[in-house]
């Protein structure tokens, strides 16, 4: 599928673990069967942390040649259709991982960390939804 649609000139392509169950064995296997075909400088990885496995399978993802990562400040988001929509993996977690493994991240933190005070002050004075 991955070559399919990089013949079809599709440019970037993101591997997404919306349940958060993959292991960071599972991730490496997969970027490693999609880097046979997509150049690691079109592969992106998207991960959701319900179990607190997700940095390791960032870190897994890196290790094999992956540079982008997608995720969300304060873990904002997750998938409606699961049992336990968990949201996506905190930005402020995965830049500080990456920072305390020696890799220039580019963030600036500071910028980051306002980002999050205000996503959880504008929760803190959200109303409720009604479904």
């Amino acid at each position: 599928m991955c070559a399919r649609a990089r013949d079809l000139g599709i440019r970037e392509i993101t591997l997404c673990d919306t349940q958060g169950g993959a292991s960071p064995l599972a991730v490496a296997e997969r970027v490693g069967a999609v880097a046979r075909v997509v150049p690691l400088e079109a592969l992106g990885v998207h991960l959701h942390d319900p179990f607190g496995t997700a940095g390791a399978a960032a870190w897994a993802a890196w290790l094999c040649g992956v540079r982008r990562f997608d995720g969300s400040v304060g873990g904002l988001g997750g998938c409606p259709v699961l049992e336990t929509p968990e949201g996506n993996q905190d930005l402020l977690e995965l830049e500080a991982l990456f920072r305390g493994l020696g890799v220039e991240t580019g963030v600036d933190r500071e910028r980051l960390q306002a980002a999050a005070r205000f996503h959880r002050d504008l929760l803190a004075r959200a109303e409720p939804l009604e479904r």
